[in-house]
């Protein structure tokens, strides 16, 4: 099995650890990646055509470009029925197939809450540091049926959202 790996490596800070990283798992689960660079919207079309050529599925990663270009990415996995894993329950409710990650919105409201610490005088370096301790598992039930794909029961049980 090939799973293809959008990125845009201008905005993934140490590029090559996070590769390597990747390829480290990859290996492990004995699943060959296929990376696949992208440095502007312009670049979407002819990175999906080489996906789809390689690859039996695609993971999408959380950067700035990828995360604002959420219609335009779900729209192309759809046009070149490629299972797509994405970074955000928002690419989900685009039409995405499923995503495992950050749930933005709790992440958002914790810094809210952060800042307004700071604002009512507490001093940054007495407060202890936050990280979102949520992943949700956002799964789009036309899309896999669009697809062609049966969720497993079990998946279907751990998901937070199941899209209709």
């Amino acid at each position: 099995m090939s799973i293809g790996f959008l990125y845009s490596p201008q905005n993934v800070p140490g590029t090559d650890a996070f590769v390597r990283s990747f390829e480290a798992a990859a290996n492990t689960l004995r699943v060959r990646l296929v990376f696949v660079e992208v440095r502007s919207a312009d670049d979407f079309e002819e990175a999906f055509a080489r996906i789809a050529s390689t690859s039996d599925a695609l993971y999408v990663s959380s950067e700035p470009l990828l995360l604002n270009n959420r219609q335009a990415l779900v729209g192309l996995a759809a046009r070149y029925r490629i299972p797509a894993t994405f970074p955000s329950g928002q690419f989900v409710v685009a039409g995405g197939l499923v995503s495992l990650g950050t749930n933005f919105p709790e992440a958002f409201q914790q810094a809210g809450a952060y800042l307004g610490r700071v604002l009512n005088g507490e001093k940054p370096e007495n407060l202890p540091v936050m990280q979102v301790t949520k992943v949700e598992l956002v799964i789009n039930m036309k899309t896999a049926k669009a697809l062609g794909l049966t969720i497993p029961p079990t998946l279907l049980a751990r998901a937070d959202e199941l899209v209709e």
